[in-house]
């Protein structure tokens, strides 16, 4: 999908169950920002990655840490 970077915040903060509203309104999509997500309508979302950087099972901050809670990009150590 396409769309403006706020809509797919405000979207992504109202479906996907790693992600909430605190996080979405801290971490700013930019116009050509990519979230990748997995799921399915009737299974539920989940954010895979914001902007390129690993989102963890709880809605870690991007680039914090990947799936098995390992630094990713040298961001939280």
């Amino acid at each position: 999908m396409v769309s403006h970077g706020a809509a797919i915040r405000m979207w992504v903060a109202a479906r996907a169950e790693n992600v909430d509203v605190d996080f979405a309104a801290a971490h700013a999509l930019q116009n050509t920002g990519v979230v990748m997500l997995s799921g399915a309508p009737d299974q539920g979302w989940r954010v895979q990655a914001w902007e390129g950087r690993s989102v963890g099972p709880e809605g870690g901050v991007p680039g914090t840490s990947g799936p098995a809670g390992e630094v990713v990009d040298g961001i939280g150590a």
